[in-house]
């Protein structure tokens, strides 16, 4: 994971090239090079395991386990100790060759057998620069932009005529007291919107620029009194999504989840993230549908205030080509995996299927429990947003914001879903 702008200035010491102490003095990073973040995970996992690195390009390594873990790569003769939490810096050598590639592992007894292990490629600082993926030779995406519409009772869009980009999220949102539709035939959306509610549809990213997409609302006669618009398609400045080949094959656009993941401390005083990366680095490798979540997604976890904790994942979706009890089924699968250890109230679980879902979400289902560790309440909300191709998953253990259980994950749904966080990756 890149660290943002506005940690590139933070308190970095860099080890000479095959040298390692912990971070300890402030000094800035004189290369352009970005500084990649590598974590060690809970259950023998890096929150990375294929790096692709450029001579003098900086590595920032965090054991997040509550074991000791090291940074071992034999070839360079470096064996660096990794005492929890305390983030140290690593230097690719400057002398380490383009096109070769080295291991890297934790020399603890039975660590690498358990999985840390990984690979560091070596490639040009230009690659690095331009964002091209060794493994796929794409272009990295940017987080997609977003923009507003309003729905409003006077039976008019504002603005009515919207310039967007492929893999723009387009918000939309009911001003009025009563219901609207969001009609797209083109790309076959057609999303209800409750007074006061939002929905979130995103932008294929193979129209073309210079289209024009016309929108609507299909309530009956609102049409006619002139609740109508149009989407202007711009030329993109910049790729929006890459493509992936998913688990059963296929070759799609990947969706750009970063959107909805909660920066370092986006959650408030006294919140902070624990971890971030792929979606198994927090749910780990279950048996979770192909036919549903055709690629990774993304997770993370924040603890809080009195042993709160928070686990998210974002992960992308099929909807349109698999029955509703099976897609039902497979988040239910991943809202378990958050709720794992809980003693599940399913009376108060089952309550929640008669309350409409969270702001911005086509389909939620809920789960309510207690976490008897450390006997707090708990609750997770899975927000399904068919317009954008993507479910979140939340669980909150203990309070946030002065909830717990589901109106606590609830909460922290809608503000994820509004856009009230920046993206953190």
């Amino acid at each position: 994971m890149l660290l943002g702008a506005q940690r590139l200035a933070l308190v970095i010491v860099t080890a000479l090239a095959l040298t390692m102490a912990p971070v300890s003095a402030v000094q800035e990073t004189s290369s352009d090079l970005p500084i990649v973040e590598l974590d060690v995970l809970e259950g023998f996992l890096w929150s990375s395991t294929e790096l692709a690195l450029a001579p003098g390009q900086v590595i920032l390594i965090t054991n997040r386990d509550v074991a000791r873990h090291t940074f071992t790569i034999d070839i360079w003769g470096v064996d660096l100790s990794l005492s929890t939490l305390k983030p140290v810096v690593f230097t690719i050598p400057e002398t380490a060759e383009v096109g070769t590639s080295v291991e890297y592992y934790s020399s603890i007894p039975g660590d690498r057998e358990g999985g840390l292990v990984g690979t560091i490629s070596i490639v040009s600082p230009e690659v690095v620069l331009t964002g091209i993926l060794i493994s796929t030779g794409l272009r990295l995406p940017e987080p997609a932009p977003r923009v507003r519409i309003e729905a409003r009772d006077d039976f008019t869009f504002q603005p009515a005529i919207v310039s967007v980009a492929a893999g723009t999220l387009v918000e939309v949102v009911n001003t009025g007291v009563i219901s609207h539709h969001f009609v797209v035939d083109a790309w076959n959306v057609n999303q209800t919107i409750a007074p006061g509610g939002m929905v979130l549809v995103r932008v294929p990213a193979d129209v073309e620029p210079g289209t024009v997409i016309d929108f609507y609302c299909s309530v009956p006669g609102h049409e006619q009194q002139g609740m109508v618009g149009v989407l202007r398609i711009a030329q993109s400045s910049r790729p929006i999504a890459d493509v992936v080949q998913t688990r059963d094959g296929r070759v799609e656009p990947r969706i750009d989840m970063r959107s909805f993941l909660p920066g370092e401390s986006a959650l408030g005083s006294g919140w902070t993230r624990l971890r971030s990366g792929s979606s198994e680095s927090v749910l780990g490798h279950g048996d979770y549908s192909a036919d549903v979540f055709p690629y990774s997604g993304l997770g993370a976890v924040y603890v809080g205030p009195d042993g709160a904790r928070v686990s998210l994942v974002v992960l992308p979706i099929r909807t349109d080509s698999v029955p509703n009890n099976q897609v039902s089924s497979a988040v239910q699968t991943v809202q378990s995996s958050l709720a794992t250890g809980w003693s599940v109230d399913r009376i108060a679980s089952a309550a929640w299927r008669s309350v409409s879902p969270p702001e911005g979400c086509t389909v939620a289902e809920r789960v309510s429990g207690v976490v008897p560790t450390v006997t707090l309440p708990g609750g997770v909300t899975s927000c399904q947003l068919t317009g954008v191709g993507v479910v979140i998953v939340v669980s909150v253990e203990g309070e946030y914001d002065g909830l717990s259980g589901v109106n606590a994950s609830d909460h922290l749904v809608e503000k994820i879903v509004t856009g009230e966080f920046d993206g953190g990756e």
